[in-house]
């Protein structure tokens, strides 16, 4: 995502606008949900770890409510991928 400081560029030099806009995009991509859940969730084996907390992976349920669902579930797929229909 590129956010472009069109309101204020005039005011500043091009470099410190430049600077500024890949500090905000930075942010963005920071707290992605998909990215974020990419940061977080990991696959070990049979053994799913979610920040410091282990969970056995014989059984997985996704469950999602509000706006981030769809991207955090995205996060999940990329990390758990084809293993997430291998589990049962």
């Amino acid at each position: 995502m590129s956010i472009k400081l069109t309101r204020i560029q005039g005011l500043l030099d091009e470099n410190i606008a430049s600077k500024l806009n890949e500090i905000v995009s930075e942010g963005f991509r920071a707290v992605d949900p998909t990215t974020v859940v990419k940061r977080v969730l990991h696959v070990e084996g049979d053994v799913v770890r979610i920040n410091s907390k282990t969970y056995s992976a014989r059984r997985i349920h996704i469950i999602g409510f509000g706006k981030a669902s769809l991207k955090m579930l995205e996060g999940v797929l990329n990390t758990l991928g084809e293993r997430l229909f291998k589990f049962s």
